[in-house]
């Protein structure tokens, strides 16, 4: 769970920090299993894993991918700018591996048309349509534009291939909110709901969404959404109280 993963964080951490060599890659990948966000912890370790030749060459080019994503979260442009390049040599100028991280340097250099082509060919009927990433990357764009109903239309049909994606469908629901579409809002809300019925700030979020829709039937499931939100939170929740 995510309570255990946080508290084995420190030690973990601690361990990596202490001796890079002999922790460090083991640390690495507790972080992508458990998804904890440590961006500047994988650019510190990763960089000095490699500078070292502190890891499997197995490993290698997983972590110049990580070191990409992350330094250029870091806007540490010179650092991908390397890792790119090595990945390059490896693995050729035209994989589509490469091309999403080269999309993403070039969305950190705000040079949205760069990074458009370098995802627009990855999804070519004839190269691969269904590119997780690449879809994923093209909708990011979108957003970062505020181009809100492209967004909406590639995020549908993003969701027809990965129905089960959540941040998707919490990023659709952000987007249909904010054009007040309450009611394909309230649907994003129910998918969401489908797969993680345990989760009180969904029912309370559902319930507001069902509020906002307005009417007497609404407001009435509304309550009963309240309710469920504060049996799931341990009463703790005062939002859904008030």
């Amino acid at each position: 769970s995510k309570i255990m993963a946080l508290s084995q964080l420190e030690e973990k951490r601690t361990d990596a920090f202490k001796d890079v060599r002999k922790n460090g890659w083991s640390y690495l990948l507790f972080l992508e299993q458990e998804s904890l966000h440590k961006p500047r912890d994988v650019v510190q370790i990763g960089r000095e894993l490699l500078d070292k030749n502190w890891i499997a060459t197995s490993n290698k080019w997983r972590l110049l991918e990580r070191l990409t994503i992350c330094s250029l979260e870091l806007d540490d442009v010179t650092l991908a700018a390397e890792c790119i390049k090595q990945l390059t040599s490896k693995f050729g100028r035209d994989s589509n591996r490469v091309r999403v991280l080269r999309g993403m340097f070039y969305e950190g250099k705000n040079d949205f048309t760069k990074a458009n082509a370098e995802y627009d060919f990855i999804l070519a009927p004839k190269n691969d349509p269904n590119h997780m990433m690449a879809l994923k990357r093209k909708i990011a764009l979108c957003i970062t534009q505020r181009q809100t109903v492209d967004a909406i239309k590639l995020l549908c049909e993003y969701l027809k291939l990965y129905g089960s994606d959540r941040e998707a469908w919490k990023q659709l629901f952000m987007l249909y909110a904010q054009i007040h579409n309450y009611e394909l809002a309230k649907f994003c809300l129910e998918e969401l709901i489908t797969i993680n019925h345990n989760d009180y700030v969904l029912f309370q979020t559902y319930a507001e969404t069902l509020y906002n829709l307005g009417g007497d039937q609404h407001v009435t499931n509304a309550l009963k959404y309240f309710s469920q939100a504060l049996l799931l939170s341990s009463d703790s929740n005062t939002r859904s109280l008030w």
